[in-house]
């Protein structure tokens, strides 16, 4: 049982945020994480990633928007509009960190 404990944590398993959310390169090869367990992280047109408390997705014409529920569900539908569970927002840089080893 040990062995399984200090595995975890040596293998960062121990951070549930980065384990249930989603990460993302951004333009220039930086990986971003949604700091929202179970949150989405997305590169936009201009190589930002923006991440959000939920899935995100990018609409037809290129805004990011993220489910405004933690670990809420987002969808790109076939008009191009992105449909959030729990309405939609916008994905930010603030919601997002960067992995550390």
């Amino acid at each position: 049982m040990r062995v399984l404990i200090l595995f975890a944590i040596a293998t960062g398993f121990s951070n549930p945020a980065f384990a249930s959310s989603k990460c993302a390169l951004d333009a220039i090869g930086t990986p971003k994480c949604s700091k929202f367990p179970g949150g989405g992280a997305v590169k936009n047109v201009i190589g930002t990633v923006l991440c959000g408390k939920g899935e995100c997705a990018e609409d037809a014409i290129g805004n990011v928007k993220c489910s405004s529920e933690l670990g809420g569900g987002a969808i790109k539908n076939i008009l191009g509009a992105v449909q959030c569970s729990g309405g939609c927002e916008a994905g930010s840089t603030m919601n997002c960190i960067s992995p550390t080893n």
